[in-house]
């Protein structure tokens, strides 16, 4: 016992007290009164170190450097390595010491200036990225490659993804906001720069704003909770969000509002009474089946009057491609601008504009689906404009929604360059929303991309608007008409017809192996009225985006939606645009403005400016997409 005190308690204890005695001997031996550096970081010097605690000092790798303030703990040298220190012995004079401690002080000052002594993580952070670096995430970014037609094959940038596990942190404090970091850009300058010379801008003008916003229906955000789970419960009650809808709406005062999300008794009972206050008339389209939310298309009437109104349904019963509840509205508007520019009373000479709103379905992996939505849209729009057209006059289409589709992938690119060959295409792909290349098994497109019952061309047009264009000779091909040899008014002589023995008293009569039900005439789909579908769909309304989707100063992308679980752009408004003679860049048709001219357009914001407000819906805006808002000239002089 008394053995056990002695060597694990007053041994170790004599020995601190003689390392204490022999460092306040050499604190008192030093003349300036400071303390020496190496006593300080390790403890002991001279003779009080063994030969094998010098021999693992020398050996040290790497080398260190000693604080400014020379204090205890070792600082790493980036970028650094000091030579291996010598531990002077009892022998070695205090000149000798003194000297060499000033040195090392020095070397460690020297240190500090040239490299980072210590890591400035908040400086690390918000320093510029190096050369190289910009471009380093491009490596994991895929090529995908689809063709817009046949023969023309263009590279499509892999779209920027934001993983569900990466977030931004939210400022400690945020200062209230007033519709934050949104700036209008005007463009109004721009038309002077086109590609080719423009008209001369005529006298009469008419401007107009429009706006496009999903403005979350409330049963929805409810059966999907999980997706705003980042939010405060009490800004996603509807009496919150509707207080900071309408006061954008205010702001605003958009000519011409086209909803999506706007839930059925929530418009007819809260929305639209408000908007009529302001002075808009209204057509609202509920989507199918047991959904409660639709589409609206609102206007100004002191700006407007209404000339038709188209109410789509996507939904067919008869097709199992088409057996989703999204909807959309085409309505036609005539800008009330007769008395001002027409003169005399006369009336003006300008044609109707043309309003589509559309919310396409969600899903990312049936990329047929929304492709076959959008085509009815296209269909519609067609044929609403199609009277004015055959006039000779100019029905300019503004094209807004939700397409839930991101930028430069099929869908995006089959609107801006009139056409797109799908086939084999992953259904995936179609919308870019999510990544499944990885998986095994992926649906594709294959031509015909819909049935013919459903009696749209492969030129986005209805059957009928193609029929009517077309001459009798070229009508119905051979094939077709020799379906008609049997059948029964065929075989039954005309009573006013001359009989003729031997020419006109012959009745024809039908082979054995004709069927009854290869007439034509039983065919209850009458697949051969309709031309060959190929593999390449087209349309001809000349569409462009009033955004560019990327910043031009950053290269980050714009988006217009954001939840927990996904950030991108699916928000668009497209108007059309006149395509410049021989103008090809990368297989793409080039555009200018034509009848609209865009004046300018409300800035859209990054997934970082999202998040540092703490995401979508907040505090500020309360739908989990903000509106897009742009600002155009009719140009009369086109009509």
């Amino acid at each position: 016992m008394i053995g056990s005190i002695l060597c694990y308690v007053l041994f170790p204890l004599s020995r601190l007290i003689c390392r204490l005695t022999g460092k306040l001997q050499k604190y008192d031996d030093s003349e300036d009164g400071s303390p020496p550096l190496l006593a300080d970081r390790r403890g002991v010097q001279g003779s009080l170190l063994s030969q094998e605690e010098k021999a693992l000092l020398q050996k040290w790798p790497g080398g260190r450097s000693v604080g400014q303030q020379g204090k205890l703990g070792d600082t790493v040298t980036v970028g650094q390595q000091l030579e291996p220190e010598t531990v002077p012995t009892e022998s070695s004079g205090q000149d000798s010491k003194r000297q060499e401690d000033l040195d090392r002080s020095a070397q460690s000052e020297q240190s500090a200036e040239k490299g980072s002594v210590v890591l400035d993580l908040e400086k690390s952070l918000s320093a510029p990225p190096a050369k190289g670096a910009e471009g380093m995430g491009d490596r994991f970014l895929a090529g995908w490659h689809f063709s817009t037609a046949l023969g023309d094959r263009e590279v499509v940038d892999y779209p920027s993804w934001q993983f569900q596990g990466m977030s931004y942190s939210p400022p400690a404090e945020m200062a209230p906001l007033e519709v934050a970091w949104r700036e209008w850009e005007d463009l109004s300058g721009s038309h002077s720069q086109g590609l080719l010379p423009q008209s001369q801008e005529s006298e009469e003008q008419f401007e107009f704003t429009i706006m496009s916003y999903n403005i979350l229906s409330q049963d929805l955000l409810e059966v999907n909770a999980d997706l705003y789970a980042h939010c405060p419960l009490e800004i996603l009650t509807w009496d919150f969000r509707l207080n900071n809808i309408l006061q954008e709406l205010q702001k605003w005062e958009p000519d011409i509002l086209c909803l999506q999300e706007a839930q059925e008794n929530h418009f007819r009972e809260q929305l639209e009474p408000f908007l009529s206050s302001m002075g808009y008339d209204c057509a609202y389209k509920r989507r199918t089946g047991s959904k409660t939310d639709g589409c609206a298309v609102c206007y100004q009437r002191t700006k407007f009057s209404v000339v038709s109104v188209s109410l789509l349904e996507y939904f067919r019963p008869d097709t199992e491609l088409l057996d989703r509840d999204n909807v959309g509205l085409v309505v036609l508007l005539q800008p009330m601008m007769t008395e001002r520019l027409a003169g005399g009373g006369q009336r003006s000479k300008v044609g109707p504009i043309c309003i589509a709103n559309t919310h396409l379905l969600f899903n990312p992996r049936r990329g047929d689906v929304k492709l076959t939505q959008l085509s009815i849209m296209m269909a519609e729009i067609d044929r609403m404009i199609d009277p004015w057209q055959e006039q000779g006059r100019s029905c300019p289409v503004l094209l807004c929604g939700d397409f839930n589709s991101v930028p430069n992938m099929p869908l995006y690119q089959f609107i801006r360059t009139g056409q797109l060959h799908y086939q084999g295409l992953p259904t995936w792909m179609i919308s870019g929303q999510e990544d499944c290349s990885y998986k095994p098994y992926q649906r594709k497109l294959y031509a015909p991309l819909w049935p013919n019952r459903l009696g749209i061309t492969d030129s986005c047009r209805y059957v009928t608007q193609c029929e009517k264009n077309k001459s009798d000779k070229l009508r119905y091909s051979h094939p077709f008409m020799l379906q008609f040899r049997y059948c029964q008014i065929a075989c039954q002589r005309p009573h006013d017809l001359e009989l003729i023995q031997g020419v006109t008293d012959a009745k024809p009569e039908l082979p054995e192996n004709w069927s009854q039900y290869t007439s034509v005439e039983h065919r209850l789909d009458s697949e051969s009225y309709f031309p060959r579908f190929s593999n390449t769909i087209r349309h001809g309304l000349n569409l462009t985006s009033v955004y560019s989707h990327y910043f031009s100063d950053t290269g980050r992308p714009e988006v217009t939606t954001l939840h927990s679980g996904f950030g991108a752009t699916v928000d668009y408004i497209f108007y059309t645009a006149e395509p410049v003679s021989n103008g090809q860049q990368g297989g793409r048709r080039l555009l200018q403005d034509g009848p609209l001219k865009l004046l300018g357009r409300l800035s859209l914001l990054s997934e970082e400016d999202l998040w540092a407000m703490k995401g979508l819906p907040n505090e500020i805006y309360s739908s989990d997409h903000i509106c897009l808002l742009a600002k155009f000239r009719l140009d009369t002089s086109y009509f």
